[in-house]
């Protein structure tokens, strides 16, 4: 039986780094006529564009709503295969296998949205998941199940 997931990417803000105000980040501001999505978009590698913002003069907070950014949808498929069969009228063997993203379709992480001095931004550096679940890449297991 198999289970889709998918869902579009979630929101992240876009920052600057604002030592000057003794706080950590600000907004920036955004530069008129530029998208923020660039022309040359890619997931993992280039999702944001660098000259859609500009820092704003010290002292000042930019124009730029919190969580402007929107990081790379999310789309999983999962799929499970069993058959039971009776050894006995007691006794029943349960012979299985289930898959967790078996199209391995790569889940990408919110791009790095912190503009200054930051060799990252607009880059995904990490994928989704754990272990086994959303987000994973391709897992099989195989079980095999007695019932009494």
């Amino acid at each position: 039986m198999p289970i889709a997931d998918a869902r579009s990417g979630l929101p992240f803000p876009i920052e600057v780094a604002a030592p000057f105000l003794g706080i950590d980040q600000i907004r920036p501001n955004f530069v008129p006529g530029q998208s923020i999505r660039p022309s040359n978009y890619s997931v993992p590698f280039n999702q944001i564009n660098f000259n859609a913002f500009s820092v704003p003069p010290s002292g000042k907070y930019g124009d730029v709503p919190r969580n402007a950014g929107r990081g790379p949808g999310f789309t999983q498929v999962d799929f499970g295969l069993s058959k039971q069969t009776m050894v006995t009228e007691r006794y029943g063997l349960q012979l299985g296998a289930t898959a967790f993203n078996i199209l391995n379709h790569p889940n990408f992480s919110n791009p790095s949205g912190i503009l200054e001095n930051n060799l990252n931004f607009g880059q995904s550096t990490s994928t989704v998941g754990n272990k086994v679940g959303p987000g994973t890449s391709r897992q099989i297991q195989l079980f095999l199940r007695m019932t009494f």
